[in-house]
């Protein structure tokens, strides 16, 4: 039976970076030209991979898990989780 209170059962760990990429800046409230710009790849770049029709490039990699796991954006601007903001 549904309770309302219940949290999704989301397994994030089974999912694609795609897929990833695609619910953190859902979550983060970014769209797709932020998220290039972010990882360093162009928008058309950006559109495939989040379609999973591209794999993100290799020069993206590091800065795609510093997104995934480190940092994180509120009215378009970063955060790094441990560290204090001004």
């Amino acid at each position: 039976m549904f309770n309302e209170y219940q949290q999704p059962l989301i397994f994030l760990e089974s999912q694609p970076m795609h897929r990833l990429l695609a619910i953190k800046a859902l979550q983060d409230g970014l769209m797709q030209k932020d998220l290039a710009e972010i990882l360093g790849c162009s928008k058309s770049t950006m559109c495939e991979v989040l379609k999973g029709k591209k794999r993100l490039p290799a020069k993206c990699l590091e800065r795609a898990k510093a997104y995934l796991y480190n940092d994180y954006y509120k009215d378009g601007e970063r955060y790094v989780f441990g560290e204090l903001n001004d």
